[in-house]
């Protein structure tokens, strides 16, 4: 169950990286123009995504964690809610990278798709050869 729960949160990765590709040609512009810097614009990126991406942490969190009945102390809830918020913070933020470092949006989402495919793979699930 915690297999699927983040592989399900590996999502905004990708979700993230379009608009950004859209919006660099003004990103640009307006860094060339001397508007604003590069780590203003990060920074309001990452504060107008903050409550979309705290709220998709506690909706994935409401509807995971009591369907699959993990425990009910509070420190593992406290710590598993901040994970959730944690997850759902940088993932898009490295989609966001993605979308910076890439020529075009083709590019970035296969850089994203590699990622998340290595991210699966070495979450810790895999059975030793020994056994």
């Amino acid at each position: 169950a915690i297999f699927f729960y983040v592989n399900i949160s590996t999502a905004p990765l990708l979700s993230a990286v379009v608009p950004l590709i859209s919006e660099r040609s003004v990103f640009n512009r307006e860094v060339l123009s001397g508007t604003y810097q590069r780590s203003e614009y990060g920074i309001a990126v990452q504060l107008a995504g903050l409550p979309f991406n705290v709220g998709a942490a506690f909706i994935s969190f409401f509807i995971f964690y009591f369907m699959v009945g993990l425990s009910l102390d509070g420190e593992r809830v406290a710590y598993f809610i901040l994970m959730s918020i944690a997850a759902y913070w940088i993932l898009p933020a490295l989609g966001q990278l993605f979308s910076f470092v890439s020529p075009n949006i083709g590019a970035a989402v296969a850089l994203g798709s590699l990622l998340m495919t290595l991210f699966t793979l070495t979450m810790g699930f895999l059975i030793p050869a020994s056994e």
